[in-house]
């Protein structure tokens, strides 16, 4: 399941990830997801995947990045994640992205870190 939690706010937005998702996940999430980043234009983004279990075969992370990303306009990216399974996932990520976002990974541990470094110097 994927869910945009109630503390996304202007160009901060905050995407939880659980259990394992799916292309029908992404659609639903989609519309809501697009309207927030239309109304600016660069926005920042936390992916929570502290529960996050996996992907099915039509669902990968490389699919998630180019359809709700927008690349090039996300300047700030934050991943929460305890798994190092995550590690390759959170690479790939990386290279799709332009060298000028800045992509940090927190522990579950330090979410509220993450959302503090994520907001920092808002847009």
């Amino acid at each position: 399941m994927l869910e945009i939690l109630p503390q996304s706010e202007g160009a901060n937005i905050a995407l939880r990830a659980s259990g394992t998702i799916s292309a029908a996940d992404y659609e639903t999430i989609l519309p809501e997801f697009e309207r927030r980043i239309n109304e600016t234009l660069q926005f920042r983004l936390l992916l929570d995947w502290e529960h996050l279990e996996g992907w099915e075969q039509e669902a990968n992370p490389m699919r998630m990045a180019m359809r709700i990303m927008h690349r090039w306009r996300c300047g700030r990216l934050a991943i929460v994640s305890a798994e190092p399974s995550k590690s390759g996932d959170i690479e790939d990520l990386r290279t799709l992205l332009p060298r000028s976002t800045e992509l940090q990974v927190f522990d579950p541990a330090e979410r509220e870190a993450a959302w503090s470094w994520l907001t920092g110097d808002s847009y």
